[in-house]
């Protein structure tokens, strides 16, 4: 008989898959729109434009980008184990791309699929203390 797994579990699954959306959505947002200001005195009626400035005022609202930060930390932390470029690997391949199972993703990084569900539950429970789940 399976573990049952705790109520966050599936929550913290879904966070890390939407994680490249929110990133996405983020660019957009503090993506620079280059459109020029066409006015007689050239600084146009509302005074200076801070295309720039504005561009990097823009955040996601703050459920997203609480999702975004705990995710991208969870990131973080994992790249600085000594094998943390597989981890990673194994974590765009299966909840990022999503064109691999978990064990897809563990032959894709010569690991065994033991190692992968350890290296799995490891990262999710990473994201879930970011979210102060546990």
């Amino acid at each position: 008989m399976s573990k049952p797994r705790e109520l966050w579990w599936g929550y913290v699954k879904n966070v890390v898959r939407t994680y490249p959306e929110l990133e996405q959505e983020l660019k957009e947002l503090r993506r620079t729109k280059v459109t020029p200001n066409y006015n007689t005195n050239g600084g146009g009626s509302n005074g200076p434009n801070k295309t720039t400035e504005n561009a990097a005022l823009r955040e996601l609202e703050p459920k997203k980008q609480k999702r975004y930060d705990a995710v991208e930390a969870a990131l973080r932390k994992t790249r600085r184990f000594r094998d943390g470029s597989s981890r990673c690997r194994l974590i765009d391949l299966v909840y990022f791309r999503k064109s691999h199972t978990l064990q897809g993703a563990a032959d894709s990084c010569h690991v065994s699929f033991g190692t992968a569900k350890i290296w799995n539950q490891n990262f999710l429970r990473l994201v879930a203390s970011e979210l102060d789940l546990l």
